[in-house]
Protein backbone atom coordinates (compact mmCIF):
# COMPACT_ATOMS: atom_id res chain seq x y z
CA UNK A 1 0.00 0.00 0.00
CA UNK A 2 1.55 3.14 -1.16
CA UNK A 3 1.34 6.32 1.59
CA UNK A 4 -0.70 9.59 0.16
CA UNK A 5 -0.85 12.84 1.34
CA UNK A 6 -3.83 13.70 3.25
CA UNK A 7 -5.19 16.48 1.72
CA UNK A 8 -4.92 14.25 -1.96
CA UNK A 9 -7.37 12.18 -0.52
CA UNK A 10 -9.31 14.71 0.83
CA UNK A 11 -9.62 16.29 -2.50
CA UNK A 12 -10.82 12.72 -4.48
CA UNK A 13 -13.16 12.26 -1.54
CA UNK A 14 -14.64 15.57 -1.99
CA UNK A 15 -15.02 15.93 -5.75
CA UNK A 16 -16.41 12.63 -5.83
CA UNK A 17 -19.42 14.54 -3.45
CA UNK A 18 -19.75 17.50 -5.28
CA UNK A 19 -21.86 17.23 -8.62
CA UNK A 20 -20.85 17.60 -12.50
CA UNK A 21 -21.48 21.60 -11.94
CA UNK A 22 -21.39 23.27 -8.38
CA UNK A 23 -20.96 26.54 -7.65
CA UNK A 24 -18.06 27.88 -4.54
CA UNK A 25 -20.82 28.02 -1.71
CA UNK A 26 -21.16 24.24 -2.00
CA UNK A 27 -17.42 23.49 -1.46
CA UNK A 28 -17.92 26.46 1.64
CA UNK A 29 -20.30 24.01 3.42
CA UNK A 30 -17.97 20.89 2.98
CA UNK A 31 -14.35 22.00 3.31
CA UNK A 32 -13.11 24.41 6.16
CA UNK A 33 -10.83 26.08 3.38
CA UNK A 34 -12.93 26.08 0.20
CA UNK A 35 -11.10 29.00 -1.86
CA UNK A 36 -7.56 27.38 -0.88
CA UNK A 37 -9.20 23.84 -1.92
CA UNK A 38 -10.62 25.53 -5.12
CA UNK A 39 -7.45 27.44 -6.19
CA UNK A 40 -5.13 24.44 -5.84
CA UNK A 41 -7.93 22.19 -7.55
CA UNK A 42 -8.07 24.41 -10.73
CA UNK A 43 -3.88 24.32 -10.85
CA UNK A 44 -4.20 20.50 -10.57
CA UNK A 45 -6.57 20.59 -13.17
CA UNK A 46 -9.70 18.47 -11.01
CA UNK A 47 -11.83 21.47 -11.42
CA UNK A 48 -12.30 24.04 -14.39
CA UNK A 49 -13.81 27.57 -13.25
CA UNK A 50 -16.47 28.73 -15.58
CA UNK A 51 -16.99 32.46 -14.08
CA UNK A 52 -16.30 33.52 -10.64
CA UNK A 53 -17.96 31.43 -8.60
CA UNK A 54 -18.89 28.68 -10.91
CA UNK A 55 -17.16 25.30 -11.63
CA UNK A 56 -17.10 22.61 -13.36
CA UNK A 57 -16.53 19.17 -11.78
CA UNK A 58 -13.50 17.56 -14.24
CA UNK A 59 -12.31 14.86 -12.61
CA UNK A 60 -15.93 13.71 -12.13
CA UNK A 61 -16.85 13.99 -15.66
CA UNK A 62 -13.75 12.56 -16.81
CA UNK A 63 -14.21 9.28 -14.63
CA UNK A 64 -18.43 9.02 -16.29
CA UNK A 65 -16.95 10.24 -19.92
CA UNK A 66 -19.79 12.81 -19.65
CA UNK A 67 -19.02 16.53 -19.72
CA UNK A 68 -21.99 18.97 -19.25
CA UNK A 69 -23.59 20.59 -22.46
CA UNK A 70 -23.01 24.18 -23.05
CA UNK A 71 -26.83 23.94 -22.48
CA UNK A 72 -26.46 22.93 -19.49
CA UNK A 73 -23.86 25.20 -18.14
CA UNK A 74 -25.23 28.25 -19.77
CA UNK A 75 -28.70 27.64 -17.67
CA UNK A 76 -26.97 26.44 -14.58
CA UNK A 77 -24.74 29.31 -14.53
CA UNK A 78 -27.77 31.75 -14.40
CA UNK A 79 -30.98 30.38 -12.87
CA UNK A 80 -33.65 30.39 -13.89
CA UNK A 81 -33.42 30.80 -17.95
CA UNK A 82 -33.56 28.92 -20.87
CA UNK A 83 -32.08 28.58 -24.68
CA UNK A 84 -33.60 30.93 -27.02
CA UNK A 85 -33.72 32.42 -30.89
CA UNK A 86 -30.62 31.07 -33.26
CA UNK A 87 -29.20 28.44 -31.04
CA UNK A 88 -32.77 26.93 -30.47
CA UNK A 89 -33.50 27.30 -33.52
CA UNK A 90 -30.95 24.90 -34.54
CA UNK A 91 -30.88 22.57 -31.88
CA UNK A 92 -34.52 21.85 -33.26
CA UNK A 93 -32.99 21.27 -37.03
CA UNK A 94 -34.79 24.84 -38.37
CA UNK A 95 -31.97 26.92 -38.83
CA UNK A 96 -28.61 25.25 -40.84
CA UNK A 97 -25.94 27.59 -39.75
CA UNK A 98 -24.19 27.15 -36.35
CA UNK A 99 -24.18 30.12 -34.42
CA UNK A 100 -21.65 31.20 -32.10
CA UNK A 101 -23.73 33.29 -30.15
CA UNK A 102 -26.42 31.48 -27.14
CA UNK A 103 -29.16 33.38 -26.32
CA UNK A 104 -30.66 32.87 -22.81
CA UNK A 105 -34.08 33.97 -21.61
CA UNK A 106 -33.98 34.84 -17.63
CA UNK A 107 -35.53 36.54 -15.13
CA UNK A 108 -32.13 36.99 -13.56
CA UNK A 109 -31.42 40.88 -13.68
CA UNK A 110 -28.77 41.50 -17.11
CA UNK A 111 -27.38 44.23 -17.05
CA UNK A 112 -23.98 45.81 -18.34
CA UNK A 113 -21.30 42.76 -18.64
CA UNK A 114 -22.79 40.84 -16.32
CA UNK A 115 -24.82 40.04 -19.63
CA UNK A 116 -22.70 38.10 -21.35
CA UNK A 117 -20.21 35.30 -21.14
CA UNK A 118 -17.79 34.24 -22.82
CA UNK A 119 -16.91 30.01 -22.92
CA UNK A 120 -14.35 29.02 -24.96
CA UNK A 121 -15.26 29.74 -28.54
CA UNK A 122 -18.85 30.91 -27.64
CA UNK A 123 -20.75 33.47 -26.32
CA UNK A 124 -23.48 33.12 -23.90
CA UNK A 125 -25.82 36.27 -23.79
CA UNK A 126 -28.95 36.78 -21.15
CA UNK A 127 -31.82 38.80 -21.33
CA UNK A 128 -34.29 39.29 -18.96
CA UNK A 129 -38.10 38.90 -19.78
CA UNK A 130 -41.06 40.23 -17.75
CA UNK A 131 -42.12 37.11 -15.43
CA UNK A 132 -45.54 36.58 -17.03
CA UNK A 133 -43.74 35.70 -20.02
CA UNK A 134 -41.07 33.60 -18.91
CA UNK A 135 -41.54 29.78 -20.25
CA UNK A 136 -38.57 28.26 -18.60
CA UNK A 137 -37.84 26.07 -16.14
CA UNK A 138 -35.73 26.38 -13.18
CA UNK A 139 -33.91 23.69 -13.23
CA UNK A 140 -31.96 21.32 -15.63
CA UNK A 141 -31.14 22.93 -19.34
CA UNK A 142 -34.27 23.93 -21.50
CA UNK A 143 -34.15 24.54 -24.75
CA UNK A 144 -37.71 26.72 -26.14
CA UNK A 145 -39.54 24.59 -28.68
CA UNK A 146 -39.95 26.56 -32.40
CA UNK A 147 -43.62 25.90 -31.87
CA UNK A 148 -43.61 29.11 -28.94
CA UNK A 149 -45.49 32.32 -29.80
CA UNK A 150 -43.51 34.98 -31.40
CA UNK A 151 -42.43 37.39 -28.00
CA UNK A 152 -39.66 34.60 -27.47
CA UNK A 153 -38.08 35.10 -30.46
CA UNK A 154 -37.86 38.50 -30.68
Amino acid sequence: MSWRKPERIESVKLLQFLPPLFRSIDVKKLHPQASVWMNRAIKRGQIKRIIKGYYVNSLKCEMAQKWPELEEVACYVRSPSYVSKEWALNFHGVLGQFPYTCTLITLATSVGRRNEIILEDYRLEYAKIKGELFSGSSSGATIISPHRKRHCWT
